[in-house]
């Protein structure tokens, strides 16, 4: 049950980053979804999924912030990937966090505005949608599939108004 509920706040929270209007705003948000999410997949014992949460959670952090974006992102990618093949439990199933974090984590680099990172979330919440599912995370699997549609929701409403 607490593991259901840890997935279901950080899903939460993630759907509720899909709404910001900012970069800064969607990253700062995410945080609280990393953090929640990495306490239900240790629960679950999806090891790499632990770690690409609080990686992605300190690269949001970092990002936030001001200095050499794409330095710190390459850095992120490498530690993502590698240290996510290392505690990986779960074969292919337990790549995808690394794999959707990887692309997240390059895609934020060259992410200008709101409406192209949440392109990127799409593509990532899509990676995470399928471990959610095979791991039983089912409020987190329904979150990303809802989550999948406000990006793509938000996405079409910003750039009609361009």
């Amino acid at each position: 049950m607490l593991v259901q509920i840890l997935s279901f706040a950080g899903a939460s929270l993630l759907l509720y980053s899909t709404f910001a209007k900012t970069k800064h705003n969607i990253l700062l948000i995410q945080c609280g979804d990393c953090a929640f999410n990495a306490s239900a997949c240790f629960l679950v014992g999806s090891y790499s999924a632990v770690v690409t949460n609080v990686l992605s959670l300190i690269r949001n952090l970092i990002n936030i912030g001001n200095g050499n974006k794409k330095v710190v992102s390459a850095i992120f990618a490498a530690l993502l990937l590698m240290i996510g093949v290392l505690v990986n439990r779960n074969g292919i199933i337990g790549l995808l966090p690394s794999i959707a974090s990887v692309e997240y984590t390059l895609w934020m680099c060259y992410a200008k505005t709101a409406r192209t990172l949440k392109a990127g979330l799409l593509i990532n919440v899509s990676m995470w949608l399928i471990h959610d599912f095979a791991m039983g995370l089912y409020p987190a699997m329904t979150a990303d599939a809802v989550i999948g549609i406000s990006c793509l929701w938000n996405i079409i409403k910003e750039g009609e108004k361009q």
